[in-house]
C-alpha cells in the first residue's frame, strides 16, 4: 500500500477483512497509522520487486 488514499481503496474493497492479511506499506507514516490497527503491518523504503521481495521473506513463516 503506498498512500492513504490506496489504503482507504483497500478498505472499501475488503471490509472487516481489511487488516486480516499482512500489509506491506510504503512510508514510515503510513506504517505508524497502520500499526495502530493491526500488527500484522511491514514497511517498505520502495516498491522494487526485490524490496517488497525481502520484506515478505522476513515475515514468520507460517503467517504468509
Amino acid at each position: 500500500i503506498s498512500s492513504g488514499e490506496a489504503w482507504r481503496y483497500w478498505q472499501q474493497l475488503t471490509g472487516a477483512e481489511a487488516t486480516r492479511s499482512w500489509l506491506v506499506v510504503l512510508g514510515q507514516r503510513l506504517f505508524q497509522q497502520l500499526q495502530l490497527l493491526t500488527p500484522r503491518v511491514v514497511s517498505v523504503s520502495d516498491l522494487q520487486p526485490q524490496t517488497i521481495e525481502q520484506a515478505l521473506l522476513s515475515l514468520p513463516p507460517d503467517t504468509v
